[in-house]
């Protein structure tokens, strides 16, 4: 049974957006321990960092989701920031929506109710309106 020697931890701490309690997430440690030998141990560990995008730690950091204040990886950022307003998201609080001609594209939760709504309308009086009236093809976006 090894003795303990010296504990070194490496923890990053943020405000929990909904409560504010900090949130400690541990980085990286190192353990030194006189063994049963008596040899000095030293065992470096590093913990594995997501961000709420999913990706390792290891990005440079995007920014942070307007909705949960989570941390995002630049890639993932751009990805999924509103294409309207452009409101930085993560990916999880982005709603993709598929547009006529296929693509996708990122929405906060109030673009996507009035681009819903633009297109439902849209589609609505165009239904309407066919049987006297030829439309051209639009994107909607």
């Amino acid at each position: 049974m090894s003795t303990p020697i010296r504990r070194e931890i490496q923890i990053r701490f943020r405000l929990d957006p909904k409560s504010g309690q900090p949130i400690g997430q541990p980085l990286s440690g190192k353990n030194v321990d006189q063994s049963d030998e008596n040899s000095i141990d030293s065992v470096n560990f590093v913990f594995g960092t997501t961000d709420a995008c999913g990706c390792d730690g290891g990005k440079p950091r995007g920014g942070e989701c307007a909705v949960c204040r989570e941390s995002v990886c630049v890639d993932c950022f751009e990805k999924s920031r509103c294409r309207f307003c452009r409101k930085p998201l993560c990916p999880e609080h982005a709603i993709f929506v598929v547009k006529d001609d296929g693509s996708d594209i990122p929405l906060c939760d109030r673009c996507s109710r009035a681009f819903t709504r633009k297109r439902t309308a849209r589609k609505l009086v165009q239904g309407l309106l066919a049987p006297f009236v030829t439309f051209d093809e639009e994107s909607d976006a």
